[in-house]
């Protein structure tokens, strides 16, 4: 029989043990943190790491994120003051007025403008205008035009060249043309909360509801919306920002909080939240590769120029003549065949062929600058013979057209023909 004092031990000593069992459990060691959407990348007080003034009205809602300068620029209400904070190193990066706001001294939510590289601000809680940050001048390039107001959310949309714009905890959220023309509106299901912030990103919207501190992604008839991000803060105006952290293989969405300069990063899949409205990266690059005009390949553009492609008629290898176009009869570009191919491109080269338009047949890849000697003859069995006489590569055999096709390293294609009259049947 166990004594009453050996239970008492016995459970004594469970006890103990279940105690320390549950405390070492409290002290395991730390884990990495696995990153994920919506997570924080960053979280700091301007007026603290770069010494920016708050507001003398008490209330700043607008944030753009300029590429040009990697800035967070920050705005005031009843003010033309717009501050500027290193995206990077959260430092000053100097302050600039706005002269010739039309609807008095105040700026309110904003949204910067890659391709024009201008930000597009609420000015007087119910007109959008275009400022110049570079010159500190509104751009008058595309008049100001009304919204129902535009306090907290504002967003360009680089896809379609269209603005979108919310009032302070606002139940709709307004979507406009350049010229001020409303091209439709909806009411996000958001929580119980009113919508404040804006931002696009490529298919989608991101919302915040400032009073009950989320961030939804939304598609851009405001159905389909996800809870996305919260934080103990009034989260006003939103901006993408596809390169403060592109190192690590992120993107982020920045938001403030209305009262303070308290600014978060919050992360979401790098590309997915473009900077400067989404604008597809073909237009933003233009035709070329060569985006910034320094003479070297971006690599941040598609490579969308094709290859240069040519046929030039050189002699043949006793070097008698070279014949020029029409020649006898006028038939071909070149009576005794004899071509020198050339093919380059600004980026690389991956290929050089030639290949008959009377049949499938398609010769073996030849050097920039290769000589050869192009013979048509409707009847005979395509084909070609490595080397040729003298100086000349190969002596290619066709049904068809001799056809010079150069593709580049990114696919792109260009195709010339190198003509030659026909053998007499």
């Amino acid at each position: 029989m166990i004594s009453v004092k050996h239970l008492v031990n016995r459970v004594f000593t469970f006890g103990v043990l279940a105690l320390l069992l549950a405390t070492l459990a409290s002290f395991q060691l730390p884990q990495v943190a696995q990153a994920a959407n919506g997570d924080n990348l960053a979280s700091f007080d301007a007026a603290v790491t770069a010494g920016i003034p708050g507001c003398a009205s008490g209330v700043g809602t607008g944030l753009a994120y300029d590429t040009t300068t990697d800035s967070l620029v920050l705005s005031c209400w009843d003010s033309n003051v717009l501050q500027r904070v290193d995206a990077v190193t959260h430092l000053n990066d100097g302050s600039v007025a706005i002269a010739g706001l039309p609807f008095g001294d105040s700026i309110e939510a904003m949204a910067y403008d890659a391709g024009r590289n201008r930000i597009w601000a609420c000015n007087g809680h119910g007109h959008v205008v275009l400022i110049d940050v570079t010159t500190g001048t509104v751009d008058g390039s595309i008049p100001a035009f009304a919204v129902a107001a535009c306090t907290d959310g504002l967003a360009y949309d680089g896809s379609d060249d269209t603005i979108y714009a919310s009032p302070d905890v606002s139940a709709t959220v307004y979507h406009y043309d350049l010229a001020g023309g409303l091209l439709g509106s909806f009411v996000p299901a958001i929580g119980a909360c009113g919508n404040s912030g804006i931002a696009v990103g490529g298919p989608k919207l991101y919302l915040a509801n400032n009073g009950c501190s989320e961030i939804y992604e939304a598609n851009k008839d405001g159905s389909g919306s996800v809870l996305f991000a919260s934080f103990p803060a009034r989260l006003e105006d939103l901006e993408c920002d596809n390169e403060t952290f592109a190192g690590a293989g992120k993107g982020a969405i920045w938001s403030q909080d209305a009262y303070d300069r308290i600014l978060n990063a919050w992360e979401i899949p790098a590309d997915q939240c473009v900077s400067g409205g989404g604008e597809p990266k073909e237009e933003i690059c233009g035709d070329g590769i060569d985006n910034d005009g320094d003479g070297l390949v971006d690599e941040d553009c598609p490579d969308i120029t094709p290859p240069t492609a040519s046929c030039e008629p050189t002699t043949n290898p006793s070097g008698k003549n070279e014949p020029t176009a029409p020649g006898k009869g006028e038939q071909g570009q070149n009576q005794d065949g004899f071509y020198q191919l050339f093919g380059t491109d600004d980026v690389a080269v991956d290929s050089i062929v030639v290949r008959d338009s009377g049949s499938p047949f398609v010769s073996a890849p030849f050097a920039n600058g290769d000589k050869v000697k192009v013979t048509q003859a409707p009847g005979a069995t395509p084909g070609e013979k490595r080397p040729g006489p003298g100086v000349i590569v190969s002596h290619l055999t066709l049904k068809g057209d001799a056809i010079l096709k150069v593709t580049d390293t990114s696919g792109n294609v260009t195709e010339v023909f190198c003509l030659v009259p026909p053998k007499p049947q």
